[in-house]
């Protein structure tokens, strides 16, 4: 009997399942789509079944116990899915042979429900699909963490290949400092042999002085070597990632101005931290210097000339001593030439091959001291300008911070049509904005006794009293302020408003010295045409009329720095990246290579015999470190 019939052939007769309210013909197109559904689940679940035990693989080979815990959690979930999704399909079929005739039935497809098996099956189905739902979003989760590790086994294989890189090169130069050991113990094992040998007086005492030198060099030979080999090692493991020619060098560098005042601040002020938490700051530190001055912003590039001037003659000196050592034993005296040549065979140089070689490349970058100082000179009179704008820019911040709604642009690159046709950039140092108005900022932080501006409009200071080789302050302030009006003009908000703004924008040339005496505008000039102190600055700001909304003033901020155009850009010196980490590496250099210099043979005969180098020297003889030679003869 059909789904009609049992309603009394009437279509429109409803049933409540769920939610939802069906009439019989809706009903029967509902089972149907619950079939359907059913099928696409256990199909979803087989599927979901593959790649669980694909992740199992994958789980088993990454061996992580957490991904493994969560993986038999999330397959016992399965399992008791799937095992209501068959109670599911076994209670449509009991219902399919039910005969209950005490409740109203529907029979589809041949199958006979009543309404409350057909409402508890589709009500099963919803919850089932929640589960479904529920369990392939952890199986999502479950395969992204796998991914996860999988990218993190990855990672660490390119990391265990970079430490066996590390251990390989370090074992190169284990066996390499093991091999000059080696020749070291050689060496003293001969030199142990040879100092047994009594010395046996020739009858000249002369002869037999010379004698006991060399008696005592080859006595003290073996404990000079061990020291020898301990400082090399030192020096092999400091010049490490080290050794190039651009070391120690100043960079020259293509980039624009303010991008330029940045990295200079930065590496500036880092440089200077370092010495001056540095237990050894006064090897940074010119003799002829005063006392430090905090205030000078320019002692971090004087710390670095200093420096590397010191390592540049540490590392000159060195290198030479290693060159001419054994060349200089052709000036042993006669007698005992044989021994003195039998000390230089023994005598190790002072630099191993790799060590002479990395230190001759380093010096190679700074070993032209005229172009070097060059470098040094152009780098600090730069900096000195870019460190005292960025001086007097700060000093301004705080003068107007107090302002309401106050913003403050520093070196705005924007374009101006200086001639017809040709689109040109404008930097304007500062500009400040708030309720008072636009104020247009020239800031010069000059070291001089006084400050003005002639009738030309040109600077007047204690260098140009005249002002005949500056530019023009006053033509570069109307500049500035043409191109920030035509800024503002192509604000859509702002450009209403230009006949109350213009009004509002004030040019003003501020000196940041509190020190510097300021000349008033000349007679004959324009009474704008001169500077005015901090003071000043906040004087005129007080004294301006303007009453700008925050929306305006948000504007104006925003036509300005989206009107920025790409600076131009210019080259320019600077220290190297990281120069507190360079300073650091090459200050454990120098130490070395200070203690190798120091390193004298002579040194260890004095221990062994306090007189016997007095008494060369009284017998007209002088100790060289390994040898003995005539002392040159006075000039009358």
């Amino acid at each position: 009997m059909g789904l009609l019939n049992i309603f009394n052939n009437d279509s429109e007769s409803e049933v409540v399942i769920g939610k939802e309210r069906l009439n019989i013909e809706g009903l029967a197109s509902r089972y149907n789509e619950l079939l359907a559904e059913f099928d696409k689940v256990n199909n979803a679940y087989e599927d979901g079944k593959k790649k669980i035990t694909e992740l199992q693989a994958k789980l088993a080979a990454a061996k992580d116990p957490q991904n493994n815990s969560i993986f038999l959690q999330l397959l016992d979930k399965y399992n008791q899915l799937q095992r209501e999704f068959h109670e599911s399909k076994e209670k449509i079929a009991q219902l399919a042979n039910s005969n209950n005739e005490e409740t109203l039935e529907f029979k589809i497809d041949g199958r006979v429900y009543d309404q409350a098996q057909i409402k508890e099956v589709v009500n099963n189905y919803y919850k089932l699909q929640e589960k479904l739902t529920g369990m392939l979003d952890q199986l999502n989760s479950f395969q992204k963490r796998n991914t996860l590790l999988e990218a993190q086994l990855q990672q660490n294989e390119e990391e265990k290949h970079d430490l066996a890189n590390q251990l390989s090169s370090a074992k190169e130069k284990v066996a390499m400092l093991e091999g000059q050991l080696a020749q070291m113990r050689q060496i003293k094992e001969q030199t142990s042999t040879e100092n047994d040998e009594p010395i046996i007086s020739t009858g000249d005492p002369k002869h037999d002085l010379i004698d006991r030198y060399y008696q005592l060099v080859q006595t003290v030979l073996s404990e000079y070597q061990d020291q020898l080999s301990e400082l090399q090692a030192k020096l092999t493991n400091s010049l490490i990632d080290s050794g190039e020619t651009e070391f120690l060098k100043l960079i020259k560098i293509d980039m624009s101005a303010s991008a330029y005042q940045k990295m200079l601040t930065d590496r500036n002020t880092k440089m200077i931290r370092y010495v001056e938490n540095h237990g050894r700051q006064e090897k940074f530190v010119n003799k002829n210097d005063k006392e430090k001055n905090v205030d000078d912003n320019l002692r971090g590039i004087r710390y670095w000339a200093n420096f590397v001037f010191l390592y540049r003659k540490m590392v000159k000196r060195l290198l030479k001593m290693n060159r001419n050592m054994t060349a200089e034993y052709k000036y042993a005296c006669s007698y005992g030439k044989d021994k003195a040549m039998k000390i230089r065979d023994q005598k190790p140089p002072f630099l191993d091959e790799n060590s002479a070689l990395k230190l001759q490349t380093i010096y190679s970058g700074i070993k032209d001291y005229e172009k070097w100082k060059e470098e040094i000179d152009s780098f600090h009179k730069k900096a000195r300008i870019f460190l005292k704008g960025v001086e007097g820019e700060n000093l301004v911040k705080n003068v107007v911070a107090s302002y309401e709604n106050n913003h403050v642009l520093t070196s705005l690159n924007l374009p101006y049509q200086y001639r017809k046709g040709e689109i040109n950039s404008n930097q304007v140092d500062s500009i400040v904005v708030n309720r008072k108005g636009i104020f247009i900022l020239e800031v010069k932080n000059y070291s001089t006794d006084i400050l003005g501006i002639n009738k030309d409009g040109r600077i007047i200071n204690d260098h140009d009293k005249k002002g005949s080789n500056s530019k023009n302050i006053i033509y570069q302030g109307q500049n500035h302020y043409r191109a920030v009006c035509d800024a503002l003009t192509k604000h859509p908000e702002l450009k209403k408003h230009m006949g109350y703004l213009k009004k509002q924008i004030h040019v003003l040339y501020v000196s940041a010295n509190s020190a510097t005496k300021l000349l008033p505008a000349p007679d004959d000039g324009n009474s704008h045409y001169h500077f005015v102190n901090l003071e000043g600055l906040r004087q005129n700001i007080d004294n301006a009329h303007g009453n700008l909304h925050p929306d305006i003033i948000r504007d104006i901020c925003s036509a300005l720095v989206n009107a920025q155009q790409e600076e131009k850009s210019y080259s320019y010196y600077c220290f190297p990246a990281n120069p507190d980490e360079v300073a650091d590496k090459a200050w454990k250099q120098f130490e070395i290579i200070s203690d190798l210099v120091e390193l004298k043979l002579d040194n260890f005969v004095k221990l062994k015999d306090s007189r016997i180098l007095s008494e060369l020297d009284s017998a007209g003889f002088r100790s060289c470190d390994g040898f003995v030679t005539h002392k040159p003869k006075e000039n009358n």
